[in-house]
């Protein structure tokens, strides 16, 4: 009986592990399209700050990963401009 015990909780644990992981590349995976914050960043990687009105990101001088702030909770978005090339 233990033995079954213990191979349950292993495969539970390797089942749950594998559900995570799958979510946080899902959740947290940048999305690609120029309309976003991050995708508009990537496209355009000679801006050093770009905004939507409602969050700001910026990058280094050197090229750096972007990092952008929290918009506030009922901020309607404008499409991302560049604000500083």
């Amino acid at each position: 009986m233990d033995r079954l015990v213990a191979r349950n909780a292993v495969a539970f644990g390797a089942l749950a592990s594998a559900i995570v992981a799958t979510a946080a590349a899902w959740l947290y995976a940048p999305p690609a399209d120029a309309t976003t914050l991050r995708g508009f960043g990537a496209a355009n990687v000679a801006c050093l700050e770009w905004t939507d009105s409602c969050a700001v990101c910026r990058r280094d001088a050197a090229g750096g990963a972007a990092k952008c702030s929290l918009p506030g909770i009922a901020c309607q978005p404008k499409p991302v401009a560049c604000s500083k090339p």
